[in-house]
């Protein structure tokens, strides 16, 4: 089957983008149409755009790639993403990406997948730290880890909030899903009740006593919503607020100090965790203690300071007491001494 040049131009564009919104694929389209009539005025663009699409992914299926369709958990828009069919492992980022990158990004892939609370999300500062820890020939320096995650993103294999974490990106949904569901347990994976798809962003069932742990997507929540009387398919309660339900993904994160690392770190975090409590128990019970920097060195000093002058004080107080019993000493001994003679006296 012979390749058009509308086609060809329509799949370079595909190739440059990766993922597109089905409005704009339709317009790239339109658009290379109308630039291949402008050299060729006579050239056959009779077809639709549902049959010039079924045509390109058949041409692409050969070459072990194909357009899928795709739901943005965020927004609910609708995208086609260029994928590659042979086989879904992590290892088709090679193409681009060096061994360490990509294992850089497995470490990013498993703090989002493993995040505590069905968040599905890490921060900026923790997914660099992963990179950081990683053997020495692995490891990835803070500068060039802060590149790498703006390209994931700029390549959809993650997406970034206004808040700064990281969730995985539709391409890394669509394309690696074979990589997550064998890498991680059906725990960690949820799938959405109404489209069989993984969920990292949407609502939880919190029906039956909070037993029922049916999740749905953001977008199918608020598709059943619009077609009336919205209930949950394995516990039958309504769901008609979505505030009475638990979120999925990044409304669930907790911003800490410390997020949960890698599957390798977790006993390790929560220990230090721990020890950090205790930590802070002690600290409460000596609030002295409490300044930092140049004001703890002045409090410390200051407090020397009173502490010599209770000393000082303490002192003078001891040697005036003293004073005060040798000269009362002396007086005892004057007068006894004054009354000695009188006694004899009067015994005369």
């Amino acid at each position: 089957m012979a390749i058009t040049d509308i086609e060809r131009l329509f799949l370079q564009a595909m190739m440059t983008r990766r993922i597109v919104s089905e409005k704009l694929a339709e317009e790239l389209w339109r658009a290379c149409v109308d630039a291949v009539r402008k050299v060729e005025p006579n050239v056959e663009a009779e077809q639709s755009w549902n049959e010039f699409f079924s045509n390109v992914k058949r041409l692409l299926d050969p070459l072990g790639l194909d357009i899928k369709g795709t739901t943005i958990e965020d927004t609910g828009q609708k995208a086609q993403v260029l994928v590659n069919t042979v086989g879904d492992e992590i290892a088709q980022l090679a193409t681009a990406y060096t061994a360490t990158e990509i294992t850089f990004f497995k470490q990013v892939v498993e703090l989002i997948v493993m995040a505590p609370n069905e968040s599905y999300s890490a921060g900026e500062i923790t997914c660099l730290r992963e990179g950081s820890q990683l053997p020495a020939p692995m490891k990835v320096p803070l500068r060039h880890g802060t590149k790498l995650l703006g390209s994931f993103v700029a390549n959809g294999w993650l997406r970034k909030s206004k808040r700064g974490r990281y969730s995985l990106g539709p391409r890394t949904v669509v394309e690696l899903r074979g990589y997550l569901t064998e890498t991680y347990e059906e725990e960690n994976l949820q799938i959405c009740y109404n489209c069989d798809g993984l969920v990292f962003k949407g609502y939880s069932c919190t029906g039956d006593a909070g037993k029922c742990e049916a999740k749905v997507h953001t977008p199918c929540f608020n598709l059943l919503v619009r077609r009336g009387n919205p209930r949950c398919p394995a516990c039958a309660t309504p769901w008609k607020d979505p505030r009475a339900m638990k979120v999925v993904g990044e409304g669930a994160a907790r911003d800490d100090k410390r997020e949960g690392g890698s599957r390798r770190r977790q006993d390790t975090a929560e220990s230090e965790d721990e020890a950090e409590d205790g930590m802070n128990v002690e600290e409460d019970e000596q609030p002295v203690m409490k300044g930092k920097g140049k004001s703890s060195v002045r409090g410390t000093r200051s407090s020397q300071r009173n502490r010599r002058d209770d000393d000082d004080e303490d002192e003078a107080l001891e040697s005036g007491n003293e004073q005060n019993e040798e000269e009362q000493a002396m007086a005892m001994e004057a007068d006894s001494d004054d009354e000695a003679p009188r006694r004899r006296t009067r015994k005369r």
